[in-house]
């Protein structure tokens, strides 16, 4: 009897391990199944690109890089887009340039006009975090870079020739490269004055700020009473810090690892180096022009916003030229269908 309820225990401990087993196979291969459903998921969420989108980048790629008609850039870029925008991105952000990249040749120019163009609407219509404001940087860093990179060899007469942009779109990216750049300046006064307040940063001696450390140690000090007062006003910051609110830790976090972001010398390098090519006499490409022309009245801006009044002056000094505001003028004209 002895044995036989020795066999019947383990066929029973052999069945449960053999249901147990069986269990987790299912189980493992329904979270692979949904594993690969997201993977797929994602990996054609920019296969649901609408057609009227993937129309419009592709009539836009061929008014900038091809026909160069102004009226027909000013239809897509000041109307269709912002009919688009309404349809279908009202609260949304646009389509990422590499879905549809197919529809320009995977142009690195136009796909960095076409995510400046996107980033601007979400910066719009959204709350930007502080990795947005971030990312913004990256985005016209990428875009000038690229419009730079032709030009920047042979000086401005090598600039290419198979690209036109409105005026009044090259100034709306100017003008929100520099609004982008003050809103980031004042989302970090902002943020300090916030980890100040909760004792997460500092004030230095020189008048910095600083972040608060988490432990403190005092080495070769005499003075007892003035180890314990340190010691007291550490723990409290360190408890200050503990209690803050995480967001202004994290954003803290952000941007000390993204410190060159809108720093307001490479801000000022790029303005500087647009009206450098788009106002030089041997410029004849009119995308180029317009840049340089609104790079000026970027940077004089630029140089009010720091206090630099005299430079705010001296950045207007290339609109005196009188051949570049009448080409400017023309080219905003509407032209007639004959033209």
């Amino acid at each position: 009897l002895l044995w036989f309820a020795l066999v019947c225990l383990g066929l029973q401990l052999s069945c449960a391990v053999c249901l147990h087993q069986t269990t987790n196979k299912q189980r493992n291969k329904q979270r692979n199944k949904k594993n690969s459903s997201m993977a797929n998921t994602a990996e054609n969420a920019d296969a649901c690109v609408p057609q009227a989108l993937t129309d419009f980048v592709f009539d836009l790629y061929d008014s900038v890089t091809s026909s160069q008609i102004p009226e027909e850039q000013r239809t897509f870029y000041k109307s269709t887009f912002g009919e688009l925008c309404s349809k279908y991105f009202a609260t949304s952000p646009w389509p990422s340039p590499q879905s549809i990249a197919s529809e320009c040749n995977g142009d690195p120019l136009f796909l960095a006009l076409y995510r400046e163009a996107t980033h601007r609407h979400w910066h719009s219509v959204g709350r930007p975090t502080i990795r947005d404001r971030i990312e913004g940087w990256h985005v016209y860093k990428e875009l000038f870079d690229e419009i730079l990179e032709d030009a920047s060899d042979g000086g401005a007469s090598s600039a290419r020739p198979n690209f036109y942009i409105l005026p009044e779109w090259t100034f709306d990216i100017l003008h929100e490269f520099v609004y982008q750049f003050q809103g980031f300046c004042q989302f970090r006064h902002s943020l300090h004055n916030s980890a100040t307040k909760h004792g997460v940063m500092t004030t230095s001696s020189n008048g910095g700020q600083v972040v608060s450390s988490k432990s403190n140690n005092k080495e070769g000090t005499d003075d007892i009473a003035a180890e314990e007062d340190s010691n007291n006003n550490n723990n409290n910051n360190n408890n200050n810090k503990i209690n803050a609110p995480s967001h202004i830790v994290d954003n803290l976090t952000v941007v000390s690892q993204n410190r060159d972001a809108w720093a307001v010398e490479s801000v000022l390098y790029y303005l500087h180096r647009l009206i450098a090519i788009g106002t030089s006499p041997t410029c004849t490409v009119p995308a180029y022009q317009y840049l340089g022309i609104f790079a000026s009245v970027t940077l004089s801006r630029l140089e009010c916003l720091v206090g630099d009044y005299t430079g705010c002056l001296h950045a207007l000094g290339p609109l005196v030229s009188s051949q570049l505001q009448v080409q400017v003028q023309d080219e905003t004209k509407p032209q007639s269908a004959s033209q």
